[in-house]
C-alpha cells in the first residue's frame, strides 16, 4: 500500500493524511488513516470490540482495518484524540481485516 506524501505517522505503523473536500460549494477538512506495511489498526469505541459484559475481546476476535476515511467530525481531532481512538498493531495470523486499500483508492 502506498501512503500519500505529506502523511504524518501518529503511532508506529499508523499514518494520517489531511486534505479537503468541497460539498455544495463549502470546503470541509477530510482525513484518512493508512497502515504501514505489516500493520493494521482497530477502533476503541467500535462496539464489536467488546463482549456483552463490556469486556475487551481478545485480539483475534477484534475487527481490524488498514485504511479508513474518517467522518468529517473526526477531521478536526488532535493527534492525541486519534491515538486514543485508533490503536495500531502488527498484523498477525487470524486477524480479520475488513478495510484494505486497493489500487483505486486515492488521496
Amino acid at each position: 500500500m502506498e501512503i500519500p506524501a505529506g502523511s504524518v505517522e501518529i503511532q508506529t505503523g499508523l499514518y494520517v493524511y489531511d486534505t479537503t473536500t468541497i460539498i455544495a460549494g463549502t470546503t470541509y477538512p477530510k482525513r484518512k488513516l493508512y497502515s504501514a506495511e505489516g500493520y493494521c489498526f482497530w477502533q476503541v469505541s467500535n462496539p464489536e470490540n467488546y463482549d456483552e459484559e463490556g469486556n475487551l475481546l481478545p485480539a483475534e476476535e477484534r475487527v481490524y482495518a488498514q485504511y479508513s476515511s474518517l467522518a468529517v467530525s473526526q477531521a478536526t481531532w488532535t493527534y492525541e484524540q486519534l491515538n486514543a481512538e485508533f490503536i495500531s498493531v502488527p498484523v498477525q495470523e487470524g486477524f480479520e481485516i475488513v478495510s484494505v486499500p486497493n489500487s483505486s483508492v486515492t488521496a
